[in-house]
């Protein structure tokens, strides 16, 4: 807990420390690179007293911070949620609204409000239907704010203030922040602002006839020349040829697979540099861009569905492949990367730069992929094209991963900002020792090792099939002759 002073004859108040938001409760849609999370009635609220990652964010940064709807007023009793890939509904009943009625279980108004999220737009529709024998005036409301918060500083609890908006001119409405531009369409609304300017309101006076229905719109889309993912040019996955995945499964788990499947579709995404190059981010909230591990797990275990995210994976990845040795971001000649971010991320003590490498496990697993998808039928030239990237990320395995040439891969974080454990686990207190003490690095897990096992076997595998150097001993690479050979990397006998 922090310790605020006032003057000598106050008593101290105590202030909670910043923590990160909770997600467990929260309503999710998504088309990456943009996501939004609200309650589960579709509202967005955020205080400065209790930092929540609600909001519409869209490539690490939040820009659309609170968002609500009234009727004549009034929000409603919310019934039932409903998602569906991208797109959600969300149910109301206004038993108070109405035009002198006393309107009441059947007789009352209801508000179906639909939400669809696209890469980097959400749009809504809000329907109001009536049972009742008389048409009814009805004020529709939505009431909007923004704080344009990072997504580091949101998930270490910070608190953002609402930013202003600018005077709106008309229907169409457009903002900007650094290199992000927004712009708002509401047809047929009046758009008010309010005195601080800090919340832009839509206001529609719609006529709901009896019997019958009425209908506003909003679209919201961004533009971010910053940002280092987008939407890919490629398709999502194939999920419906015959003979996929869906098509042989035990009828019992057909639909639930179905449906992962598709979801999997909200985290699909590129880098601005190759579109067409498609890969799985990691998760919503914090993590939907490019992660190393996640991305290559994802991509093979996908490879009896679809090739294409592994081939986009691959190539992403070699792009960033490490080119030498900088302690800062943990590059090293050969590594394959472990985050991708438009800016550094902060979170407390740790830290990343904008492209981090603290990662042990990414390398030896791309190498696994590239023998896997190889396998699994990626064509031998495009194979081909990622060979120079094989050998420097197996020269890697020897040079770098096993530093101190014991035969094991391992990590130690030696900047005191980065992540302390640099395997699947990485909370700072996840790696601990049998009396329950936390494990000092350097630390060698043992997947890891079989990792590197697996990749030296499928890299050798590789060489051999396409005519190069090191298969039978990997430092004819050119790894100085003072480095013995790692055990696991003794592999291949004639």
């Amino acid at each position: 807990m922090a310790t605020q002073w006032g003057s000598p004859n106050q008593e101290p108040q105590t202030m909670p420390q910043p923590r990160q938001p909770f997600v467990h409760d929260l309503i999710t849609v998504l088309a990456a690179p943009t996501q939004v999370l609200s309650q589960r009635s579709g509202e967005i609220a955020t205080s400065v007293d209790r930092p929540t990652v609600q909001g519409v964010i869209h490539a690490d940064t939040r820009v659309l911070s609170g968002l609500s709807v009234t009727i004549d007023g009034e929000s409603g009793e919310h019934l039932a949620t409903a998602l569906d890939g991208n797109q959600a509904q969300f149910t109301f009943l206004l038993p108070t609204v109405g035009t002198g009625v006393d309107a009441s279980g059947d007789q009352s108004l209801r508000l179906d409000w639909f939400r669809v999220v696209e890469p980097g737009s959400m749009a809504e529709t809000l329907v109001i239907s009536s049972p009742l024998p008389a048409a009814t005036d009805v004020d529709v409301m939505v009431v909007l704010s923004c704080d344009f918060a990072p997504l580091g500083s949101i998930r270490r609890g910070q608190p953002a203030a609402p930013l202003p908006f600018p005077v709106p001119i008309g229907d169409h409405f457009g903002w900007a922040h650094e290199e992000m531009a927004l712009s708002l369409v509401a047809h047929g609304a009046n758009l008010l602002l309010s005195e601080d300017r800090c919340q832009l309101t839509l206001h529609w006076r719609a006529a709901v006839p009896a019997g019958s229905q009425a209908s506003v719109r909003w679209r919201m889309s961004v533009q971010d020349a910053a940002t280092v993912v987008v939407a890919p040019s490629s398709p999502p996955l194939k999920t419906t040829s015959p003979g996929s995945i869906t098509a042989t499964s035990d009828h019992r788990l057909r639909a639930w697979l179905t449906r992962s499947l598709e979801d999997l579709t909200g985290l699909w995404m590129a880098t601005r540099d190759a579109p067409e190059d498609g890969f799985f981010a990691a998760g919503a909230p914090w993590y939907l861009t490019l992660f190393g591990r996640d991305s290559i797990w994802t991509a093979r275990m996908l490879l009896p569905v679809d090739l294409e995210p592994a081939r986009g994976t691959l190539r992403t990845l070699a792009r960033r492949q490490g080119r030498r040795v900088d302690l800062r971001s943990a590059e090293e000649p050969g590594k394959i990367l472990h985050e991708l971010r438009r800016s550094t991320v902060h979170l407390g003590s740790t830290w990343f730069p904008p492209v981090y490498f603290g990662t042990i496990d990414a390398t030896p697993l791309w190498i696994c992929l590239l023998h896997d998808a190889w396998q699994a039928g990626l064509p031998s030239e495009e194979v081909a094209e990622l060979l120079p990237a094989l050998e420097l990320a197996l020269q890697w395995l020897i040079e770098c991963g096993d530093a101190d040439g014991d035969g094991f891969l391992e990590y130690h974080d030696r900047t005191g900002h980065g992540l302390v454990n640099q395997g699947w686990k990485d909370s700072a207190d996840a790696m601990r020792f049998h009396d329950g003490h936390t494990a000092d690095g350097p630390v060698a897990l043992c997947e890891v090792q079989g990792y590197a096992y697996e990749a030296a076997r499928g890299g050798a595998d590789l060489l051999d099939a396409f005519g190069r150097l090191g298969a039978e001993r990997l430092p004819i690479l050119g790894i100085p002759a003072r480095h013995p050979i790692p055990s696991w990397l003794l592999v291949r006998t004639r």
